[in-house]
């Protein structure tokens, strides 16, 4: 798939989710605790790249899957590039102060080619989806979650904004 087409693919998708500027948009749950959920700060800017985490779940009952966007944008005023297949690790933190996260590998170094990345011009944008399973999450309460997106290294001629790069945390509720 030529870069010009994963944008058609993705870009529409960017556009549904919460903007990637603005305040945090964090409310509390009727009959649920008095802790924030949704949004709990702003984007996280971190040149050259800005990582937005969303989901149109703020309130799950213990064992549904949690669904979340994470919007990865170039907030550089030159094009970068960008694998096709981000890495994007989700990490949550219980109630009671235990974290956890996704299990997905991370590699430090890749050697792709321009027909394995993405031409991301200044501004644009690509979405990815995950989803958590909260059937094994130990306790019932707000669960705060972030998204990393790691970037690594490329042997290849064409340089990759190396780094882990953090969203902003985004809280759900989780019932019985």
């Amino acid at each position: 798939m030529k870069p010009s087409d994963w944008r058609r693919r993705w870009i529409p998708m960017a556009a549904t989710c919460i903007g990637l500027t603005g305040c945090a948009t964090t409310t509390t749950v009727p009959g649920g605790p008095s802790a924030p959920v949704g949004r709990l700060e702003e984007t996280v800017t971190n040149p050259p790249l800005a990582v937005a985490l969303s989901s149109k779940q703020v309130r799950v009952r213990r064992g549904e899957p949690i669904p979340f966007e994470v919007v990865i944008q170039n907030v550089s005023p030159q094009t970068i590039w960008l694998p096709k297949e981000p890495t994007v690790v989700l990490v949550w933190t219980y109630p009671t102060g235990q974290r956890d996260n996704t299990m997905t590998p991370m590699v430090s170094q890749v050697s792709l080619g321009r027909e394995a990345l993405l031409e991301l011009p200044p501004g644009e944008t690509v979405a990815r989806q995950v989803i958590v399973s909260s059937r094994y999450f130990p306790r019932l309460g707000v669960t705060k979650f972030q998204a990393i997106v790691q970037v690594p290294s490329n042997t290849v001629a064409i340089a990759l904004p190396t780094g882990r790069y953090n969203s902003n945390r985004f809280g759900v509720f989780v019932t019985e």
